[in-house]
């Protein structure tokens, strides 16, 4: 049997702090090898994009000034992260033949982000218009993932519960195909695309699940022979999406 290690996409201290909480730590995993991600909970995910939003917004901004309130968002240093937990991912499962249950506070978040980023690495399917369906799908429909809530797009939304989860993932996914744009079957517009889907306000998080679930039976008719010529791909931890603004 293979052996396997935890990957828990909080920090340690995010995690101690959920656990006197009893809000879910890693007890039941104590004999195998656990690493943290760093990557920020969801609850405090908005804050960092409605600093990105309003420097954005902000047209009397130089450009030096701009870049420098994007940094401060720390918006790409989450895609960073993000990113170093699916290369470790990744890696671990390709070089060392290791399972990594990936661990996070409700499992429909970074985790969902995480796990999915690992496999556009590792499989080439994932990276045609088809195989990028199914994977929303798969580990974003199917694991729960709250789009009415995240997006707050009905009416009574917790406005504790909106976070930009699935914004960030397909932020990353974009950073991945600006470094390594001939390894992928489809482009932004797709991603804006899928987005504006996941986003539509409906009434419930159930009538937003069927709104991707239709786009996503739509879009996942479209294939192209491009496919075939996508490659292994394996993103080094070091490469900072940063220099692809």
């Amino acid at each position: 049997m293979r052996s396997a290690l935890v990957l828990d996409t909080r920090s340690a201290s995010v995690v101690g702090s959920h656990r006197s909480r009893h809000g879910g730590g890693v007890e039941e995993y104590s004999l195998l090898d656990v690493r943290y991600g760093g990557v920020m909970p969801w609850q405090n995910l908005k804050e960092s994009f409605d600093k990105l939003l309003e420097a954005t917004r902000d047209v009397s901004l130089t450009h030096a000034t701009f870049l420098q309130k994007v940094e401060v968002s720390g918006w790409l240093d989450q895609i960073s992260q993000l990113m170093r937990c699916a290369t470790f991912t990744a890696k671990t499962c390709r070089e060392e033949r290791k399972a990594v249950v990936v661990h996070g506070s409700v499992g429909a978040d970074t985790t969902s982000s995480t796990v999915s980023l690992a496999q556009l690495m590792l499989d080439p399917h994932f990276r045609t218009r088809l195989g990028f369906a199914q994977l929303i799908e798969k580990e974003w429909l199917h694991m729960g993932h709250p789009f009415g809530s995240r997006n707050g797009t009905f009416r009574g939304s917790d406005p504790r519960l909106v976070a930009p989860s699935f914004l960030l993932f397909l932020d990353a996914v974009h950073q991945l195909r600006s470094m390594f744009p001939f390894m992928f079957e489809f482009n932004d517009l797709f991603l804006m695309d899928l987005h504006t889907a996941s986003a539509c306000p409906k009434t419930g998080t159930h009538a937003n699940y069927r709104t991707v679930l239709n786009w996503l039976t739509v879009h996942s008719n479209v294939c192209h022979i491009i496919s075939s010529h996508c490659k292994v791909l394996l993103v080094s931890a070091s490469q900072s999406p940063r220099a692809c603004i």
